[in-house]
């Protein structure tokens, strides 16, 4: 169970939760604010209908994004009680969970096996993050070849539902006694995170050139997929696989609400 977070183009959020999906992650939780919901009903509706997704409706949608975000993932860990047993609740949808060696997607029990890991001593999974460069709006994000040398160092969590009670965007902050967060080897599942660099974070999607000087290295990551990706899209939303590149050229042009305009309808 995965829920994303984002507050770039929609372009990013559908690539993602179609690629997901295409993986076998099973199900999705969609939070959506009043004031928000409209603006992303017609790309929920092929999710919700097919059964991969759920959809939770907050009214009150603080302008802080730390607080936002906090309390999205840790009503979802609550909502997954009983119902799920691993969750990304900060996996961002900017940031592909891959796994490169044995281990089959998703399978964190294998993944917990290839580690000699006793389950009930987790509390989370630790995942490295690779920064990829963007790749241009009419084109996928996982279609970029070209990443940093180094990884982040700060990783993302896959959390162990029965034994967390409480989180942060990094890292954990109330668990069952005994457990703990468990790194994962990179060579058997990591994260590979297409975003701008942080010196460009102030620039516009639309007006960024997209010449990363730091993603010197090439790496192939997700770019032999773009086809498969490509087709499940075109499936998704009953549209010709020719009309795929002006789907994502008009999704990468629209947007979340504002957080200051969202959270004027609660002022």
């Amino acid at each position: 169970m995965a829920q994303g977070l984002f507050s770039g183009p929609f372009k990013q959020w559908i690539e993602w939760m179609e690629w997901s999906a295409m993986h076998g992650l099973d199900h999705f939780l969609i939070y959506t604010f009043e004031g928000t919901d409209l603006a992303t009903k017609d790309l929920m509706k092929p999710y919700l209908d097919a059964g991969i997704a759920s959809r939770v409706h907050f009214q009150s949608y603080h302008r802080s994004n730390l607080v936002r975000f906090g309390r999205l993932m840790n009503d979802c860990i609550f909502r997954a009680k009983n119902h799920a047993k691993w969750l990304a609740t900060s996996v961002d949808v900017d940031e592909y969970m891959v796994f490169p060696g044995r281990v089959k997607y998703f399978n964190w029990d294998h993944i917990l096996k290839e580690q000699g890991v006793s389950e009930d001593k987790v509390a989370s999974l630790e995942l490295a993050r690779v920064r990829f460069a963007r790749a241009r709006p009419e084109t996928f994000e996982i279609s970029s070849d070209h990443r940093v040398p180094s990884f982040d160092e700060r990783p993302k969590q896959v959390i162990n539902v029965e034994n967390v009670y409480r989180t942060s965007i990094h890292w954990l902050t109330c668990s069952k006694n005994g457990t703990e967060m468990i790194h994962v080897d990179s060579k058997l599942a990591i994260i590979n995170h297409y975003r701008m660099p942080e010196a460009m974070w102030k620039v516009d999607y639309e007006h960024f050139n997209f010449q990363d000087r730091y993603a010197t290295m090439k790496d192939e990551g997700l770019s032999k997929e773009t086809p498969l990706l490509e087709t499940a899209l075109a499936k998704r939303f009953n549209i010709q696989t020719a009309d795929v590149k002006d789907f994502l050229k008009n999704l990468a042009q629209r947007h979340p609400p504002a957080a200051d305009i969202a959270a004027a309808h609660h002022s």
